[in-house]
């Protein structure tokens, strides 16, 4: 019949770490030969980088706020709603970010890779956001700019026919 499908699994695991191993023996990538230091020192290294982290989202929500407000001061009403929506999520994601950076710090180093990729991702979306609405806000400024010179053009055409033709 049909017998026991799970066993290869554990032997390819098996040969899977003991070609990692023999790997790190021939090609060393590591700084540490033996694990426990290496694993000491990959503590410390994630330690420090949350130190790091904080410095970051500390200097991030300066730069939210100051970015707000250039960008507020240069834009259309409508521009600014949505730079405003745009503004509190960002210094939200930073805020937070720096929360449990500092409150939670064992937690934190163990689980740095996840949360700084999920920022990253956010921050990503946020200037996709950004650009797309100003990208939008260009392309109305403009149209309405077409409007106001066809006007013209217009207004100008029918005030010069009035006048004998010459503007």
């Amino acid at each position: 019949g049909g017998g026991g499908g799970g066993g290869g699994g554990g032997a390819i695991v098996m040969n899977l770490r003991r070609a990692w191993g023999w790997y790190r023996r021939t090609v060393p990538l590591l700084e540490f030969p033996d694990e426990e230091t290496e694993r000491r020192f990959d503590h410390w290294h994630r330690t420090q980088m949350a130190h790091i982290d904080v410095v970051k989202c500390v200097v991030s929500l300066f730069t939210t706020v100051l970015m707000t407000c250039k960008l507020r001061s240069a834009a259309t009403l409508a521009l600014r709603e949505r730079i405003r929506f745009l503004s509190i999520a960002v210094f939200t994601v930073h805020f937070l970010h720096m929360w449990f950076a500092v409150s939670s710090r064992a937690k934190y180093v163990r689980h740095r890779t996840a949360v700084v990729f999920v920022v990253r991702c956010a921050a990503l979306a946020a200037s996709f956001y950004l650009h797309s609405q100003m990208a939008f806000n260009n392309l109305r400024v403009a149209q309405h700019q077409e409007e106001l010179i066809a006007a013209a053009v217009a207004g100008g055409a029918s005030a010069g026919a009035g006048a004998g033709g010459a503007w």
